[in-house]
């Protein structure tokens, strides 16, 4: 996603490519913050739990890794790069157009499910992604001013 996301970004597509890549960068931010807590603690934070609760095959830990990360982290980092949400939402959106090419590159490269069965099973996850992302959209609005959230960031891992 990210690769995609850089690619697109040299090509000038975004009305606000400066808002685009804060926003990418203060995403994977939040992630690495979470790595940073198991490397430390041996945990993820918990919201991440599910994550590593159990043994999870590999696309169900992907999944709920990237729907910690969407419905979570997603959120918080747009609360903390974008100042005009009613002119970044366009460019917002078009992301989700990135996600359908995200997508179907990973499911080749992990192989899943059958070719055969590929093109169903890139819709159906596209479309969880695209709903997880318009929720975090409408919840980063009820989030704390962008310096409540950076003061609490160190209460959340």
């Amino acid at each position: 996603m990210t690769h995609n996301l850089l690619e697109v970004l040299e090509g000038q597509v975004f009305t606000n490519s400066a808002t685009v890549e804060r926003l990418m960068v203060t995403f994977a931010g939040y992630y690495f913050q979470a790595l940073d807590h198991y490397a430390d603690h041996g945990s993820l934070p918990p919201v991440w739990d599910r994550v590593t609760a159990r043994l999870q095959p590999a696309p169900v830990a992907l999944l709920l890794g990237a729907n910690a990360h969407i419905n979570h982290d997603l959120p918080l980092a747009l609360r903390d790069s974008v100042t005009m949400p009613s002119t970044f939402r366009n460019d917002y959106l078009a992301i989700n157009r990135i996600l359908v090419t995200s997508v179907e590159q990973l499911l080749a490269v992990y192989q899943l499910p059958t070719a055969l069965m590929r093109p169903a099973t890139s819709w159906v996850l596209t479309r969880m992604l695209v709903h997880w992302r318009r929720r975090a959209w409408r919840n980063s609005w009820h989030l704390p001013l962008v310096g409540q959230v950076q003061q609490g960031l160190s209460n959340r891992v």
